[in-house]
């Protein structure tokens, strides 16, 4: 029995000895790096449940795209892992088509030509007009707290109730053959575009594509190199349903369906009829390029139509931030008082959210979520794949986290596995520093993980 508690006292003492040397190095990294950097973490045994580390828990940060985490476990438990968007076509007595959506983040054209595929089996007809139908949710893409002055970039497309191509254009541009010539650009699909051709071919990759206030123009600038590669550039589109239309309309004509009539905004009527229905892949599928390459877009879509789901269409960034509020406060039973959630991607800079709030989450989705798998599943893996591919290679598959960067900004929500295969609950949130984001990632985020990762409660 004494040498029983003569082991005990040691492995206690060493476990002890260890925890205070990982504290130390990770305080030392810090102050290394940025002494005056306004910083949060906790890092939590998943098995002991013990505190490993912690500083300023209970403050509130700027969480950017961490926050895609609420947005996927609220998603899964509103709306279920094997739920699917569905794109409706329906027919009115006058010939003319109603393309209805629900939401879909990833309609695509292939998937139009399926539909239109499918409408050609039950026979043959002309389309007087195309009404789309994007009523599910309401009109403001645009979340409260966004920066108006964010470029009109893929990863800021506009989420919408019916969306094809990720909201955007495709353009693909070749210089011409000689210098002084503008470019060769060719339009996907090859829809009218309003294009105002300002650039040239010549010695400087200055080229530029910008998006104007015409629902679909582009104005391009700038200089190509004579020998430079081909490049495809894609521009999110002002009014995602009028361009679903538009996009729509032209793949019926290259079927062989004649289209006589326009594009409008239409609610479909009660006595349409319903001729073709895409269903979507799970949500538990489309939660890869949410989770993994950070998708704004796929996750504000989510957020709006939880909010639907909950309260009823249409889907509006209030009625989401009330679904996930509910969510927090029945399922995980974590009080939404003392945070703050407008959107699902993170984009807002109005969001606060504590290290001890995500705790609480990753706490929960380790040991209570029933759909923890398809969540934790989802996350970026170290050195493998999504935003986490090229980072902490040395302790690669040891770390699955989400990544979240906005100026000013960085975090890292998720869990480590320690050298003795402990699991780790992991938050690291920054805020309000200046200058580039890389130090901030790497040299604190990725070497505090490498300490959590290389960690042994053992002699």
């Amino acid at each position: 029995m004494n040498k029983f508690i003569s082991i005990l006292f040691v492995w206690s003492y060493l476990s002890a000895t260890a925890l205070t040397d990982l504290r130390g190095s990770i305080d030392s990294i810090i102050t290394s790096v940025d002494p005056n950097v306004h910083v949060g973490i906790e890092v939590i045994s998943m098995k002991t449940r013990e505190v490993l580390y912690k500083k300023n828990t209970d403050q509130l940060f700027i969480p950017a795209s961490t926050l895609k985490l609420f947005t996927a476990a609220a998603a899964t438990s509103i709306l279920g892992v094997d739920y699917r968007f569905e794109t409706k076509l329906y027919r009115d007595e006058g010939g003319s088509l109603y393309l209805q959506g629900s939401g879909d983040p990833s309609l695509s054209q292939d998937d139009l030509r399926k539909m239109i595929r499918d409408l050609k089996i039950q026979g043959s007809f002309d389309v007087q007009n195309v009404f789309v139908d994007n009523f599910v949710f309401d009109p403001f893409w645009q979340g409260p707290g966004w920066m108006w002055d964010e470029p009109p970039d893929f990863w800021n497309s506009p989420s919408d109730g019916l969306t094809v191509d990720h909201s955007s254009i495709s353009f693909y541009v070749t210089p011409a053959k000689q210098e002084g010539l503008p470019p060769s650009i060719v339009v996907d699909p090859p829809i009218s575009v309003p294009l105002d051709v300002e650039a040239v071919t010549g010695t400087q990759n200055t080229f530029k594509v910008d998006r104007l206030s015409n629902p679909f123009s582009v104005r391009v600038t700038g200089e190509l190199p004579l020998k430079f590669p081909l490049q495809r550039y894609r521009i999110p589109v002002l009014h995602p349903a009028l361009y679903t239309g538009e996009v729509l309309k032209y793949l019926l004509q290259e079927a062989g369906i004649a289209v006589r009539g326009s594009v409008i905004l239409l609610k479909t009527p009660a006595s349409a009829q319903l001729l073709v229905t895409h269903r979507s892949e799970t949500l538990s599928q489309l939660l890869y390029p949410m989770m993994k390459s950070s998708d704004n877009m796929y996750a504000d879509t989510f957020f709006k139509r939880i909010g639907a789901t909950f309260l009823n269409a249409p889907g509006s960034w209030q009625k989401g931030s009330m679904a996930v509020r509910e969510f927090l406060r029945r399922e995980v039973a974590l009080d939404p008082s003392d945070l703050i959630i407008l959107d699902g991607s993170g984009l807002s800079r109005y969001d606060l959210l504590s290290p001890h709030n995500f705790s609480h989450l990753l706490g929960w989705l380790y040991r209570d979520f029933k759909f923890s798998d398809e969540v934790i599943s989802s996350l970026p893996i170290s050195g493998v794949d999504g935003t986490l591919k090229n980072r902490m290679q040395s302790i690669a598959s040891r770390v699955r986290a989400k990544t979240g960067s906005m100026m000013g900004i960085s975090g890292l929500v998720g869990y480590v596995v320690t050298r003795d295969n402990e699991v780790l609950s992991l938050v690291i949130l920054q805020n309000g520093f200046v200058g580039p984001s890389e130090p901030y990632k790497c040299q604190i985020e990725d070497a505090i993980c490498k300490k959590l990762a290389l960690f042994t409660r053992k002699s």
